[in-house]
């Protein structure tokens, strides 16, 4: 039994409940969530959890690793990271991330420069089949990613996209609260 505040609930009750909304979401056709309209308490929850600005880019640089003179970024996916740089900015630097353990092994690059006053990272990761594929024996096999992106209940990202040639590719001021400039 966990407890917060005054609300006493066992984890499957709340696992079960958690299911149930989404199913009954799902089943009505889905609403976005947005934090800053009329969820103040949760928005103010998920504030305080943000990380500050010099402590996310401290990170972030922490897993950065400069490419050796040996390393090219492969072209699809140099320029995937190249086509939504800003018209203005900054020296380039090119390197690969290592970040969690979500992607151990799939090849990341990055780009990191600056715009307008604000650091900005570019980030591409090499894009897989699901594993449904992988899980059957079966080579290759059709990716549903942008497909299941496009038709989200919640807003689209316009940054982030699934190119054909095998990248993930994610633009973004990789820093809280904030968007990419043009």
């Amino acid at each position: 039994m966990r407890q917060a505040g005054d609300l006493h609930i066992s984890l499957e009750d709340a696992c079960n409940r958690v299911l149930d909304g989404y199913k009954q979401g799902l089943k009505d056709g889905g609403k976005p969530f947005n934090l800053d309209k009329g969820n103040r308490k949760l928005a103010d929850i998920a504030r305080s959890q943000m990380p500050k600005a010099d402590a996310y880019w401290a990170k972030l640089k922490g897993q950065f690793t400069a490419l050796d003179d040996d390393t090219t970024i492969p072209k699809a996916a140099l320029k995937a990271l190249d086509s939504r740089l800003p018209n203005q900015h900054g020296p380039v630097e090119q390197g690969r991330r290592q970040a969690g353990e979500g992607s151990l092994g799939r090849e990341r690059f990055v780009e990191m420069t600056t715009a307008r006053g604000s650091d900005l990272a570019a980030e591409v990761k090499a894009f897989l089949p699901s594993a449904y594929y992988f899980a059957k024996g079966k080579e290759g096999g059709k990716s549903y990613y942008n497909n299941t992106v496009d038709h989200a209940v919640r807003s689209k990202d316009p940054y982030l996209e699934c190119t054909t040639v095998g990248w993930r590719a994610d633009w973004r001021r990789r820093t809280p609260r904030s968007t990419w400039p043009n």
